[in-house]
């Protein structure tokens, strides 16, 4: 049996590469326009100071803090301006079609995840999402993060169930096999003519064979009575 290891990495990567390739080109080719949310770039943004961490937790920790911190993250790297945040959404993106391939593969296959991290991928309304600074990414992310313990334990149960019917049919199919085999056996094979030897011990001669018979023929009405015995012997043996 050939090792297929390398599937799972390989579609893995593909993906999530395929995701950030139609991201990057829908991003240089602006095809919508950007969505902000309430004062989120502006907590975000990097001042003159540097990055005020006292200041992101202003507000408690939350979903929306967590994504104001990646945000500042973000904003270091290209800038405090919205897009920023839109190159953020992409990678948010990218990681959700990558934790939806990794669930659907263990319910049922590489295969089928692979096609349900596509779809996820390229569909229309998610892709839009993307210009819309607000934690919405970061929360779709975390909740394809969260599925993923009850995808595995689901995955195993219906691995193990898979694996009992197909021992059930493995010991089904020996069996009649066994049957099979053992009736063509008797089938084929012919049956022995048994074949006796002489017997190589001495044995005594062999009898003449001899007759009784009587000496007086009676008539074939005769009652057996008879009267003439005269030199005559009932058991007279020639």
């Amino acid at each position: 049996m050939k090792d297929k290891a390398w599937i799972t990495p390989v579609l893995s990567a593909g993906l999530f590469l395929g995701a950030m390739a139609v991201r990057i080109y829908y991003i240089h080719e602006g095809r919508a326009e950007l969505l902000i949310k309430n004062d989120i770039l502006e907590r975000a943004r990097i001042g003159a100071s540097g990055l005020d961490a006292a200041g992101l937790f202003a507000n408690g920790i939350s979903v929306e803090t967590a994504y104001v911190c990646l945000l500042s993250v973000s904003c270091l790297l290209f800038g405090n301006f919205a897009i920023a945040g839109v190159w953020l959404n992409a990678l948010l993106q990218a990681g959700t079609a990558l934790f939806a391939f990794w669930g659907v593969k263990w319910i049922f296959n590489g295969y089928v995840g692979a096609a349900a991290g596509i779809a996820l991928v390229a569909a229309p309304q998610y892709l839009h999402s993307m210009y819309e600074v607000s934690p919405w990414n970061l929360e779709i992310l975390l909740c394809a993060a969260g599925l993923l313990i009850p995808a595995g334990l689901t995955g195993k149960l219906l691995c193990a169930a898979r694996t009992r019917r197909l021992k059930k049919t493995e010991v089904g199919t020996n069996m009649e096999t066994e049957e099979t085999l053992r009736t063509d056996m008797q089938t084929d094979i012919p049956a022995r003519e048994i074949k006796y030897i002489e017997n190589p011990l001495p044995v005594p001669r062999r009898r003449p064979h001899k007759e009784m018979d009587y000496a007086v023929q009676p008539a074939e009405n005769d009652d057996y009575d008879i009267k003439d015995v005269a030199d005559k012997d009932f058991f007279d043996i020639d």
